[in-house]
């Protein structure tokens, strides 16, 4: 009678064990959602909150780790968020996902850092990239940022117009309106010089998403590159219009009116997007080239 009443408890214990497990992982499963949410309505200080209270918990969730890299990448704190993110990545490598944040952070350090390190973190990106799109072959995201890695990339670290127009012919098979990829044939068609196609290209598609970021930019630089300043301006005015709290815009108007030597006109710009993003280096030396013929 002892052994069966001993044999009862043991089982008792390890079925309300079983149960602790189970009603603990259904209750970060709930916290997760609710961290997700505030994430997702751009609440990063109460996102970061939760995803923190679950690792302190579970400090083995993976997910949670991913998305207080994210939340970091968002607040712009971008050494701190690439640890996180390859910590995350390297925890679950199988995971499409995860490479792609990774990458996107890879490639936000590489905006805003110096030559050299440019150079190191365009590769990391693009080793990244590389494989995001091997997990998940349909993932467009990732291709249309290899693509733009090909077409912008000097030749010497892996620059190839070639390779950019495959990646955009592979996201059409999968996604035949997808209008980021119809964007990349303008800028190949720009890189191998034929410029009347190219803005033939970046003007039906302007036509079709005026409002789009990426043909914005997109149109704005071939103005620059064609020296054609004034047109730049104005669609680089409808960028900061449509965009006005994003850094780019203002580095972009900023760098309009620079090549027309409209020096007090690029400081307000070039210091906008200084605000909106300080560790953007590349505004930062454009801001002390135009405040070194302004004498400021």
């Amino acid at each position: 009678m002892r052994r069966i009443t001993f044999t009862l408890a043991v089982t008792c214990i390890a079925v309300m064990a079983l149960l602790s497990i189970a009603e603990a992982r259904f209750i970060i499963g709930l916290e997760l959602n609710r961290g997700k949410k505030f994430f997702e309505k751009a609440d990063y200080d109460s996102a970061e909150n939760v995803f923190k209270e679950i690792i302190a918990h579970d400090s083995t969730n993976t997910l949670s780790w991913h998305y207080l890299g994210r939340i970091l990448y968002e607040k712009g704190e971008l050494d701190s968020s690439i640890v996180l993110l390859e910590y995350a990545a390297g925890q679950n490598p199988e995971s499409p996902g995860y490479c792609y944040w990774l990458g996107m952070a890879y490639a936000q350090k590489a905006l805003t850092s110096g030559l050299f390190k440019k150079a190191s973190f365009a590769g990391k990106m693009k080793k990244i990239w590389m494989k995001a799109v091997e997990l998940d072959p349909g993932n467009s995201m990732a291709r249309l940022n290899l693509a733009l890695f090909y077409t912008e990339a000097p030749g010497i670290a892996g620059g190839d117009p070639d390779k950019a127009k495959a990646q955009a012919d592979t996201i059409l098979q999968y996604y035949p309106d997808n209008f980021k990829a119809k964007c990349v044939y303008c800028r190949v068609l720009e890189k191998k010089e034929k410029w009347d196609k190219a803005e033939e290209c970046y003007i039906e598609r302007y036509k079709e998403s005026p409002q789009d970021y990426i043909i914005l930019r997109a149109l704005g630089m071939y103005y620059i590159d064609r020296e054609r300043y004034e047109d730049a301006e104005k669609i680089f005015r409808d960028y900061v219009n449509v965009y006005p709290d994003y850094t780019d815009s203002h580095y972009c108007l900023g760098y309009a009116y620079h090549k027309q030597n409209r020096y007090r006109d690029a400081k307000t710009h070039y210091e906008k997007a200084l605000q909106l993003w300080p560790q953007y280096e590349e505004a930062r030396d454009r801001l002390k080239e135009v405040n070194d013929e302004l004498g400021d």
